[in-house]
């Protein structure tokens, strides 16, 4: 227990070990999963990837949108790639 939290102060995390589970965090990725997996026929798996990261961001942390918006487009397009070429896994399009 003491060397998880002198790893969490060390990442400035010390405050996430000692508080319970947040509801209300939980309960918005929940329902932005569930938007997810609505959407993502309609608007193809990079689009949607896309989407559900950058809510979550939103959500969660504002300090590097640019860098997550970066990492969120290129995740996206290039799972969608490994998935397509790769593993030849058929995923959707944008419709």
């Amino acid at each position: 227990m003491k060397e998880d939290e002198e790893r969490a102060a060390i990442i400035g995390a010390e405050e996430k070990i000692e508080s319970k589970a947040d509801l209300k965090t939980m309960g918005f990725m929940l329902a932005v999963m569930v938007v997810y997996a609505f959407v993502f026929e309609r608007l193809g798996y990079a689009i949607s990837t896309f989407l559900a990261f950058m809510a979550g961001v939103f959500y969660l942390s504002r300090r590097h949108l640019v860098r997550d918006t970066l990492i969120a487009v290129i995740v996206s397009f290039v799972l969608y790639y490994v998935f397509m070429t790769v593993l030849r896994v058929n995923l959707p399009q944008v419709c």
